[in-house]
């Protein structure tokens, strides 16, 4: 062998170290990257179907062993529901008329530990020239942390999106550009404004809601978006259009100013921090605002009613009794002023320490009990001097929706005269009495006297029974005049009126109503007060004619009335009439919703003592005819039976059920004036039966 051959096998071993040295340190550092990037390798022969996997890749399948795996055992590891998306990409990797890549995210089930993984495992397919797969190999990467967290975004993005537009609030979100659009908004605030949120969205504010022009929202918006101060309202009004017409809502409203990102820009390009949107959340506290209106009202119409009344006036609020209002004349019989209302009962008339009516006014507002009082005496202080007095009055217990009492009413007569009168002709007659018969004229001539005071007496209590009728029958008036006024207005001058034709609307309902609520105090009160002859009554022709009479109303509401053979009774037709139209009308009123009427109505007699226990008949009879009058509709609590006949008492919210309160009584009167009594049996779902007891005839 020559020297120069030898020199070529030992530069030619040189070269191979070099070589294998960089290919070790080329190796060493892959590893380390690899390592670093917490990466594993992965090669599936295709010739063998084994797979050659490092251990952070077999870690991923959670594999402890080193046993050689195939790939069809391998696949077994993969979560059932990613197992046919996996082994269709790897198909695909290796097939030669796709690119050969492989890139897929999937749950691995751990096949010692159990342990379910999220796993990305990308790689490529390696192809000879006849086209045949040698080789499928690339990396794997544990991604658990980063899809769970993906998903936890993901899922508190979801429950913010499902809170915002479940929200039991109006919420909108409104850019900051010189239109204000809308961002979003969510369906409660779309149905606030009477649009629906497709409508609102993208779109500026006085594009989509051109009612609101002038009102001056567009000024409070922007003034937060100059100042980057909130705004918040409350009961503030607004006039939207619903249902195709203009209408006046209430609602409890905030503007709150949304910035930029702190030290940087809105994705918009927005001023670092800057107003870039405004957050609208608005309540709607219509129901709340338009029934404290009508409290109010109805609360100056009461102590309006109170300061007009011919009798004195006071209410007592509050077990302290404090004297919430009283009228001019009640004032005047305490001998007080209008100083004395917002007072305790006992501080504003220290004189009535020792007397009984603290005592007595404690023990109406403790049983509920009213208290009626004839001739009282009081001793109280009047200008200056203790005076005994006389009055007739009432302590009456007032209820609220609860049936719990708030308040009592004290309505009060002086008959201090009267009284005194009535003493000194006592006085007289037992003087007198002890006299000679040289008297008798004197004394038959005082007793005249008395008896003329006793019945300017029973006047003055006739006058105060009478007095609903009369105040009632004095307001008719007026209201006839408003719905005139009314009408004319809208005939006349309707192309002037433009919004305002809904007030008189509004207008004209109210006096509507406020007409039928005197009508039926009218008829109560004539109920008591005038009585026809009583003369035999077919209750079948009388039900035929209310029945013609409703036949409007039932054709309506679809309902069903049976009506069995009735008896004949002696009474008042007119108001046998008016009983049987008001059970019929309260049958269909007070119906169950989505559910016809159906109403029966049938008799049978019945002895007295058969009669229920509590029940007393204004006039004793051995037979009693009774008519049942049964209904499917919403029934009500057993326990409200005797409230739902007294005037103005109602179960339900004028809101829910129209009527004036005055029906049922109606009927209790009616039934009274012809010897018998009403009486009722219900529970709330199951519909209500009525029951008339009327003396039977013959």
């Amino acid at each position: 062998m020559s020297a120069l051959n030898v020199t070529d096998q030992v530069l030619t071993r040189q070269t191979e170290q070099v070589a294998q040295q960089a290919l070790a340190e080329s190796e060493e550092r892959l590893r380390f990257a690899l390592e670093a990037a917490q990466l594993g390798v992965w090669n599936l022969d295709p010739v063998t179907n084994l797979i050659n996997w490092d251990n952070r890749s077999k870690g991923l399948f959670g594999i402890a062993d080193n046993q050689p795996y195939t790939y069809e055992q391998a696949v077994q590891f993969i979560h059932p529901d990613d197992r046919a998306g996996v082994d269709e990409a790897v198909h695909k990797a290796m097939d030669p008329q796709h690119d050969g890549t492989y890139d897929m995210t999937y749950r691995t089930v751990g096949a010692s530990d159990g342990v379910v993984r999220w796993v990305r495992f990308m790689g490529r397919g390696y192809f000879n020239a006849s086209g045949q797969v040698y080789r499928f190999a690339g990396i794997a990467q544990n991604v658990t942390d980063q899809i769970m967290a993906r998903q936890h975004i993901e899922e508190s993005q979801r429950q913010l999106l499902d809170s915002f537009e479940q929200a039991p609030v109006g919420i909108a979100l409104l850019h900051s550009d010189p239109q204000l659009t809308f961002r979003m908004v969510n369906p409660f605030y779309a149905q606030l404004v009477g649009r629906t949120p497709e409508e609102l969205a993208g779109k500026p504010l006085l594009e989509a809601l051109p009612e609101l022009q002038g009102q001056g929202f567009d000024e409070l918006l922007r003034n937060v978006i100059e100042t980057g101060e909130a705004y918040v309202a409350h009961e503030m009004s607004a006039r939207v259009v619903r249902n195709d017409r203009l209408e006046t809502i209430y609602v409890d409203l905030s503007y709150h100013p949304q910035r930029g990102i702190q030290g940087g820009t809105d994705p918009a390009g927005a001023a670092p921090n800057a107003v870039t949107g405004i957050l609208v959340v608005a309540t709607d506290v219509t129901q709340q605002v338009n029934a404290r209106q009508r409290i109010e009202a109805s609360e100056r119409r009461f102590r309006q009613l109170i300061e007009d009344a011919p009798v004195a006036i006071a209410l007592y609020m509050g077990p302290d009794l404090v004297i919430e209002y009283s009228n001019e004349r009640m004032q005047k019989l305490w001998g007080k002023g209008e100083y004395v209302n917002g007072m305790l009962l006992h501080e504003a008339l220290p004189e009535l320490d020792g007397q009984p009516f603290i005592e007595l006014l404690n023990e109406v507002y403790r049983t509920g009990v009213p208290y009626h009082a004839s001739k009282d005496r009081a001793d109280l202080v009047v200008d200056g001097k203790l005076s005994s007095f006389y009055f007739n009055f009432t302590y009456e217990p007032l209820r609220d929706e609860n049936g719990q009492i708030y308040a009592i009413l004290n309505v009060a007569t002086d008959v201090s005269e009267q009284v005194l009168a009535q003493q000194q002709v006592e006085a007289s007659e037992t003087r007198y009495r002890e006299l000679s018969l040289e008297l008798d004229e004197r004394v038959q001539q005082r007793t005249h006297e008395l008896n003329e005071i006793n019945k300017e007496l029973e006047r003055s209590n006739r006058n105060l029974e009478q007095f609903a009728y009369v105040a009632s029958h004095d307001l008719q008036e007026p209201l006839r005049k408003i719905q005139s006024f009314g009408d004319i207005l809208k005939n006349q001058y309707a192309d002037q009126l433009g919004p305002g034709a809904d007030f008189i609307n509004r207008m004209q309902s109210a006096a509507t109503r406020m007409s039928i609520l005197i009508k039926d105090l009218l008829l109560f009160s004539r109920l008591s007060t005038r009585q026809e002859p009583a003369l035999p009554v077919d209750l079948n022709r009388i039900a035929a004619r209310v029945l013609d009479d409703l036949s409007l109303t039932i054709e309506e509401t679809g309902a069903q009335v049976t009506i069995g053979s009735l008896p004949t009774v002696l009474g008042d037709g007119s108001q046998l009439g008016q009983l049987f139209q008001n059970l019929l009308t309260n049958a269909i009123k007070f119906r169950r919703p989505n559910t016809a009427p159906h109403i029966n109505i049938r008799s049978e007699r019945v002895a007295l003592r058969d009669l229920p226990a509590h029940l007393k008949p204004a006039r004793q009879a051995d037979w009693y005819e009774c008519i049942r009058v049964t209904d499917n509709g919403i029934g009500f609590e057993n326990k409200y039976t005797d409230r739902i006949f007294q005037v103005f008492q109602r179960l339900h919210g004028k809101h829910e059920f129209a009527g004036t309160g005055i029906g049922l009584a109606i009927c209790e009167k009616v039934a009274l004036n012809h010897g018998g009594a009403i009486t009722a049996r219900s529970q709330p779902g199951e519909g209500a039966t009525f029951l008339v007891y009327l003396p039977a005839l013959g």
